[in-house]
């Protein structure tokens, strides 16, 4: 039988298809797997467009490549590695190949795309360049193929510059000495070793002239440190100044960024050092940073400072990384369909009640002397961690590391009162338990819950039992060390003496750039007020490489939701850097959009002096009520009140009740005004974006869009069913509307049922009129056809909606939704059920909403608009309440306590030196 024709102009359109995705930065066999998905008939067609277009992209990355340049510098790839005359690389790339094996392809990649960033080193440059990755995703492997790929092409001189804390620094000291040094000691000069950071006092920096030698430093961003680096440097000038120098600053938007005021002609300490360091003649600086809102918004216009001019890499995210997007689930970005994105994520988070809550977290200002009180859920953590760990032995993983974090303050007072109360659990835990047949009942119920939650057959990992992973928790408990580590603590984290079972108690020193080594619990109560400090803190993203199936976090259930929308604020931001990638703009044209949050800031004020007033657009957006006040029948009372309002005032003014494509009710015509009103009588929940800022925003801009008659009229339009099994609400239409269906989040506080999504994408056409059967039957044929021919539902839908509504024109959906909803079944396809689609066990996270009244909820959904001006300003972000701000002051006396400790360090150095 022979082959099937190809259908060549079915072909061509899903090569366009492929390449609209790839311009957006979207994984090209992601995409191929939607297509096929979707298209199962169009198989040969969809492969043969997939070949066409990596062959279009001439190498078989995923994107048409990782990198923003300097317009001088585009094209110009003036570096390649050469495994048969390269020197430094090839015995770190045999390294990390055996470590990770495929995955060297996409490090070898990514790290030729930031040398390329650099200027060959002949040249005279002060390059900067900014590496976006993500947290604990494998950012020092990048680093290290970029400093021996460095060293190949002729840099001489690499200074790793590590967060703030020296175990840090000795963590990536060791790193680098393992992989980087080690497999050619005769070939490098370390000026720093894991026992001591930088001196200078053994070594003449006029040894930097051996063009044959290459020397490395990793140092502490401490002021007193860099300072004596670049007096090192500056005592022999003349070498130094034809010397390249590489400058890795790893977690580059942590102490980096200038903090102090700009009313000041002084930078802050540790930024002024840094930019001493860049004052050579051959410097390339490459910042390194997972969360890099501090470094894009600093003003590219001051070419003294930090921010990134040259190049801006973005790294792909690794196959198997543990990130916010697979912890915490997010929102659909905008143009990406709803059921393509998983809301909610794996069935990882456990809530921590508020009376726990309250009796972990520290008194504050009011009240210093409190103690600190755990409860039930830290206790059901510690036990998570000693099953997860004996899970782990038993699956013959016990001779690698577990660990378990607990971090609920900055103060190390703190930390030492959780010491006791924790040690003296473990205590009676090992009095116990001293076999299997003795461990209590709830740690069976515990474990089976929690393998039902989250399923090793998810991951493709073989189910553990209890009683096979019971029997290794006795010596488990026994092997099982509690350390405290922050700024004062004698003892530290240490992973070099073997594989250890650690539960470890910190805040700063915990908090950043350290890598807890298999980490499978986490208590963590820890508010912060800034995006980057927050996600900076979740030291459980990473690997979990033949554990993926026994991470859990114990948090409150705001941060949980705080997590959440990060993860679409981080997804967003790192969309848009790629589509500045793809289009080839330089570094100096990016403008970086941060989305705002209600509760946080974008990084804290002093990193953000250079940041100007954004402007938002709502334009082809669609927004929606998505939390609901359940228990308040005065609340829930006065929306539908809002609702009957704005019904009677379209009757009084003579708009007619219409039948909509989806049988609706419908009316046509109706001026902003109207809807500003209603918007002022509806009450939106403060506890979420747009129930604050952005309910000003949305009606400035529906004003600002009116009175420039780009936004002509609003047509309104009632979401119903087919069917009244519900019930129906009365809101003074023709006839009383058959209730909807939306139950609402598990984990959602009394007050703040959290139904997550509200509306579909294909809501939009809810407005569209069509007054017979036959007529409706027809317009929906055509929409699933533009779809189907698509391969998405935003844009056809918006396209769809300006050809039979109209341009300028504006949809306010109202969604009447049943007081009592219960949770859909699994098999599901409205919003309610979106949760149970994406994974295992999903039907769990939503419960009954069980609400005083009907609840009245609105989604409205902005036509496009191509007026440059069509947009409205940002608010600018929140003061951090009073009990960060405490937090802030004592991290600042933490660090302070560190460096201080440091130079004393430094003192008796030169001391021992002189004597």
């Amino acid at each position: 039988m022979s082959e099937r024709q190809l259908d060549e102009e079915l072909v061509l359109d899903y090569v366009e298809d492929f390449n609209d995705q790839s311009r957006l930065g979207r994984d090209l066999d992601a995409t191929k797997k939607k297509f096929l998905r979707r298209y199962p008939d169009s198989r040969e067609e969809i492969e043969e467009a997939y070949e066409r277009q990596r062959q279009a992209l001439g190498f078989a990355n995923r994107r048409h490549q990782t990198g923003a340049y300097k317009r001088e510098r585009l094209g110009k790839h003036w570096y390649r590695p050469d495994l048969n005359v390269d020197v430094f690389w090839p015995p770190l790339r045999t390294i990390i190949e055996n470590d990770l094996g495929d995955a060297i392809h996409s490090i070898d990649e990514s790290s030729t795309a930031v040398v390329n960033g650099l200027r060959p080193h002949q040249e005279l440059q002060n390059t900067k360049g900014l590496v976006l990755g993500y947290v604990q995703s494998g950012k020092t492997t990048n680093f290290l193929s970029v400093i021996a790929k460095a060293a190949d092409a002729g840099f001489r001189l690499v200074i790793v510059l590590t967060g703030i804390t020296e175990n840090l620094r000795q963590q990536t000291q060791e790193r680098i000495d393992e992989q980087l040094i080690n497999p050619q000691r005769h070939r490098w000069h370390r000026l720093t070793s894991v026992e001591h950071d930088f001196s200078g006092i053994d070594d003449n920096a006029a040894k930097l002239a051996n063009h044959n030698e290459r020397f490395i430093a990793v140092v502490k961003k401490n002021s007193a440190r860099l300072r004596r680096l670049n007096e090192w440097l500056n005592s022999a000038a003349d070498i130094v100044h034809q010397c390249p120098i590489l400058v890795i600053d790893d977690e580059s938007d942590q102490a980096s960024i200038d903090v102090s005021p700009h009313t000041k002609s002084e930078r802050s300490a540790i930024n002024r050092q840094i930019n001493h360091l860049l004052d050579h003649d051959i410097t390339a600086y490459v910042a390194y940073s997972a969360t890099p809102f501090a470094n894009v918004l600093i003003d590219p216009s001051k070419t003294d400072d930090l921010y990134p001019s040259d190049f801006i890499v973005t790294l792909p995210e690794p196959k198997g990384y543990f990130g916010s997007r697979a912890l915490f689930g997010r929102a659909p970005l905008n143009g990406e369909d709803q059921d393509d994105v998983d809301p909610d994520g794996y069935d990882m988070i456990r809530i921590i009640s508020e009376e726990e809550v309250e009796g972990i977290r520290p008194g504050g200002k009011n009240d210093p002397d409190k103690a600190v009180v755990g409860g039930e859920a830290l206790s059901a953590a510690i036990r998570w961690f000693i099953m997860a760990t004996a899970a782990r032995r038993f699956r013959g993983q016990g001779n690698k590391h577990s660990s378990m974090l607990i971090h609920t303050s900055m103060l190390t007072a703190d930390h030492e009162d959780l010491r006791f109360q924790i040690d003296h659990e473990l205590s009676g835990l090992r009095a116990t338990i001293t076999s299997p047949s003795n461990i209590p009942q709830e740690w069976r119920r515990q474990w089976e819950e929690e393998c039902g939650r989250v399923p090793a057959e998810t991951f493709d990992l073989v189910p553990v039992s209890f009683e096979d992973m019971a029997e290794f928790i006795p010596e488990v408990l026994h092997e099982t060390r509690l350390i405290v580590d922050n700024g004062t603590s004698t003892e530290r984290l240490d992973y070099s003496k073997g594989p250890v079972s650690v539960i470890a108690i910190g805040g700063n020193t915990l908090s950043r750039g350290l890598t807890l080594e298999g980490l499978v619990s986490s208590y963590f109560v820890r508010r912060a007020s800034a995006y980057d400090t927050l996600l900076q803190m979740g030291r459980w993203f990473g690997f979990r490489n033949g554990y993926q199936d026994l991470p859990r976090i114990w948090m409150p259930e705001e941060l949980n939701q705080w997590f959440h929308d990060l993860s679409t604020v981080e997804a967003e931001l790192r969309e848009e850097l790629d589509v500045y990638v793809q289009e080839q703009a330089s570094p100096i044209e990016i403008q970086a959009r941060i989305r705002m949050h209600p509760d946080m800031m974008i990084t804290s004020r002093a990193k953000m002096q250079d940041a100007v007033a954004a402007q938002v657009s709502f334009q082809g957006k669609k927004e929606q009520t998505i939390k609901f006040k359940e228990n308040d029948l005065g609340w829930l009372t006065s929306n539908e009140n809002a609702v009957k309002t704005l019904v009677r005032e379209m009757q009084t003014r003579g708009f007619d009740e219409n039948t909509g494509a989806y049988g609706s009710p419908v009316f046509v015509g109706v001026p902003s005004q109207l809807i500003m009103d209603f918007l002022d009588q509806y009450s939106i929940h403060p506890d979420t974006r747009l129930g604050k800022d952005d309910a000003k925003l949305l009606k400035k801009y529906i004003r600002k869009e009116s009175e420039n008659r780009r936004l002509r009229s609003w047509n309104v339009s009632f979401m119903t069913q087919s069917n009244d099994e519900l019930g129906t609400i009365d809101l003074g239409l023709k006839a009383e509307i058959p209730l909807l269906k939306r139950s609402k989040l598990a984990g959602s506080k009394e007050g703040e049922a959290n139904i997550k999504a509200l509306v579909t994408t294909q809501d939009r056409l809810n407005d569209v009129l069509r007054s017979t059967e036959e007529d409706r039957a027809a317009f929906r044929l055509e929409v699933e056809e533009a779809i189907k021919e698509a391969g998405s539902k935003e844009n056809p839908v918006r396209q769809l909606h300006d050809k039979h509504v109209g341009p300028g024109i504006g949809h306010l959906a109202i969604y009447p939704i049943q007081a009592k909803s219960d949770p859909r079944s699994a098999s599901s396809n409205s919003p309610d059920s979106v949760d149970s689609t994406s994974a295992p066990s999903k039907s769990q996270h939503r419960t009954s909403l069980d609400a005083v009244s009907n609840v009245l909820g609105i989604g409205l959904f902005f036509p496009t608009s191509s007026a440059p001006d069509s947009a409205v300003d940002y608010m600018t972000a929140p003061e951090p309440d009073q009990e960060i701000l405490e937090e802030y002051r004592a991290a600042a006396e933490e660090v302070r306590a560190i460096n201080e400790k440091d130079e004393a360090v430094m003192r008796s150095e030169t001391d021992d030196t002189v004597h």
